[in-house]
């Protein structure tokens, strides 16, 4: 379930993302992904379902970004990450 929520407000590309779009700075591979699914119980039916669904389909390296249908003008992103402060812009303005 977490997974398919994941999958509806993220996705993987090829491209690296701009620091308002997605994260530039962690590199993922359609193995690598797999390999962390498995380790942690996760069927290959549905490893392969998550993969497509958020379009790491191929080899290579992706990185992962909100999807342009989720991203309005509204959109907060928040990260708890302190190197990427961006995505606490205007915070105080989502809570009110």
């Amino acid at each position: 379930m977490v997974l398919d929520q994941y999958s509806e407000k993220y996705e993987a590309t090829k491209s690296k993302p701009d620091i308002n779009e997605g994260d530039p700075t962690t590199v993922l591979t359609k193995d690598g992904v797999t390999d962390l699914l498995q380790k942690n119980g996760m069927s290959d039916e549905h490893i392969n379902e998550f993969l497509n669904n958020i379009n790491l389909t191929d080899d290579g390296y992706y990185y992962i970004k909100v999807r342009d249908t989720y991203m309005t003008p509204e959109t907060q992103l928040v990260n708890v990450d302190s190197e990427r402060t961006v995505y606490l812009k205007d915070i105080d303005k989502a809570l009110k």
